[in-house]
């Protein structure tokens, strides 16, 4: 990798929480987390029903 550019300092990958094999691997290479961040979704007709009579803006 660092032959095809010799410029970068690091490497990153992503795997979900709970793909444990994945984060062993990473974790005996020597990766430490760097971000985590969550996605939420939902059904839009159980959304819109849960907004209704409410604003999302001030």
């Amino acid at each position: 990798m660092q032959r095809l550019n010799p410029h970068a300092t690091e490497i990153r990958t992503q795997n979900a929480d709970s793909n444990g094999p994945m984060l062993k691997v990473n974790g005996a290479l020597g990766f430490q987390p760097f971000l985590a961040f969550m996605v939420w979704q939902g059904n839009v007709a159980d959304v819109l029903d849960s907004l209704d009579g409410h604003s999302l803006w001030p």
